[in-house]
């Protein structure tokens, strides 16, 4: 896969993983609102549970660098 490629896969991945913690509307509802939203950003540390712990905290929203981070495709 080339790095343009997996970029962008790792973009739609975010999306994915952003869509299940909070649903899409509400977290732009909460942005445009000014309202604050937590969340957290994995640039070097994720497991496969990551999602559910984040989700389970109230976390809204949880963004998987895969630019900066080493991730395989099968861990995202």
């Amino acid at each position: 896969m080339s790095k343009a490629a997996s970029h962008i896969l790792s973009i739609f991945i975010s999306i994915a993983i952003l869509a299940m913690l909070t649903p899409a509307r509400t977290l732009q509802a909460q942005l445009a609102g000014n309202d604050p939203v937590i969340g957290l950003m994995a640039t070097d540390h994720a497991w496969p549970f990551l999602v559910e712990i984040c989700q389970k905290s109230g976390l809204d929203y949880l963004i998987v660098d895969c630019e900066h981070g080493n991730f395989s495709d099968e861990l995202v």
